[in-house]
């Protein structure tokens, strides 16, 4: 509960911090506040509707992927200096260690 309390206060925050640094230029809305507000909003406002299901599971994916990217430190124009080949070695490297613990596991 304290955790999702703590969650919550990243609209109001992000709201308050763009008012409280007001320039002339327009403020870009970072892509991972709105994945959480509208995850957020599906939790709160269930609907059986497909499409409103899927743009929650995509939103909370979204979301997901970006809180991982500002952990790891990554961005896009560092992703882009590196280049393809060692972010496809170390996706690749990442799933041979994952399927090969999941299979030691299971196989006790």
């Amino acid at each position: 509960m304290v955790k999702l309390a703590r969650a919550l206060w990243i609209v109001p925050l992000a709201l308050a911090f763009s008012l409280l640094h007001q320039s002339h230029e327009r403020a870009k809305t970072p892509p991972f506040i709105l994945a959480f507000v509208a995850a957020c909003l599906h939790s709160l406002f269930p609907h059986p509707n497909p499409l409103w299901t899927a743009l929650a599971g995509i939103a909370r994916q979204a979301l997901t992927v970006t809180l991982f990217l500002i952990g790891a430190g990554l961005s896009r124009p560092l992703l882009q200096r590196v280049g393809f080949a060692p972010l496809t070695l170390g996706i690749s490297l990442w799933l041979l260690a994952g399927t090969l613990s999941l299979a030691a596991v299971r196989l006790g």
